[in-house]
């Protein structure tokens, strides 16, 4: 996970700490050929140089951009799951699991929806 060992050790909180390397590494694991890098401070996951998802640790929660057009894809389940959410991210509150399945969906509509994007963000 070289890559986020910085932006991991930076992270003061230890369960923000745990969990988000919990989350790090199960998005290598099952996504390998993501690249990864840190953009804006974020560890974040692309696919032929446009932005899948990326991860910011805050004190309450941690923030998971997905970019608009997936949040208002999404919007109804997250508020079914009681997620906070906003234009480009959704907010994962540190007292819940991890829930894989939102994460894969999330991914799995992105890496979809973006096939053919040739820009980092959507336009």
């Amino acid at each position: 996970m070289n890559i986020f060992d910085d932006y991991l050790a930076s992270l003061s909180d230890p369960q923000a700490k745990c969990l988000t390397e919990e989350i790090l590494i199960w998005v290598t694991e099952h996504y390998p050929d993501l690249e990864k890098r840190i953009a804006w401070s974020s560890p974040t996951f692309v696919a032929h140089g446009t932005h899948i998802i990326s991860f910011k640790a805050t004190k309450k929660h941690l923030a998971v951009t997905v970019e608009g057009p997936t949040i208002r894809h999404f919007s109804e389940r997250f508020t079914q799951l009681g997620l906070k959410f906003g234009t480009m991210n959704v907010n994962f509150p540190w007292n819940l699991p991890l829930n894989t399945e939102l994460l894969t969906d999330l991914i799995e509509f992105n890496l979809n929806d973006k096939k053919d994007l040739t820009s980092f963000w959507r336009k």
